[in-house]
């Protein structure tokens, strides 16, 4: 499927109400335009391989029924990221896998992300830093790489999974190559 098909079937699937929406990868280089793509019923969306658009522009409306984003080697950079969670205020699932653009996820109060309820990060190979101290609603955590992390202090965690791995984060590789000298 090419850019412009793509584009044509997610303006028809905003316009029929779609819930949940899963984009793959393609053989060519493919945007999901955010928030636009969404579609003011959207629930869920869950993207893989595939870059996402129209994060900075002032036009950007909140996508206030979208509960849980999924995102897969997705192309986007901590700018964008912060961007997209600022504008989903019932967020409740976050799950990053192998976003290697991304070096910080930092969730801050003026976000509004009271709802959130489930974080997983796994092989997100840049990540230098993740900070979730200001969700206190959090209650599960999964994460598996190398860098630093803070959590709230008052969340009343159900499910926490953390895997260090010393292959899987840069800053690990630079801190052994400096002590090995």
């Amino acid at each position: 499927m090419r850019a412009r098909g793509l584009d044509r079937y997610l303006a028809a699937a905003a316009r029929c109400g779609v819930e949940l929406r899963r984009t793959c990868p393609a053989d060519t280089p493919l945007l999901f335009h955010f928030p636009a793509g969404a579609g003011p019923a959207l629930a869920r969306l869950s993207l893989r391989g595939i870059g996402v658009s129209g994060l900075q522009g002032r036009a950007a409306r909140p996508c206030a029924a979208l509960e849980a984003v999924l995102l897969h080697s997705v192309r986007l950079d901590d700018r964008d990221l912060a961007r997209m969670l600022a504008l989903c205020p019932r967020l409740r699932v976050l799950g990053l896998c192998s976003c290697t653009g991304i070096s910080r996820v930092v969730v801050m109060a003026v976000m509004g992300l009271t709802s959130l309820r489930s974080v997983t990060i796994v092989d997100c190979t840049c990540l230098i830093g993740v900070d979730f101290t200001v969700v206190s609603s959090l209650r599960s955590f999964r994460y598996s790489g190398g860098c630093f992390f803070y959590l709230p202090g008052d969340a009343l965690f159900a499910d926490i999974d953390i895997r260090f791995g010393v292959k899987t984060s840069r800053n690990v590789l630079i801190c052994q190559k400096v002590f090995s000298e």
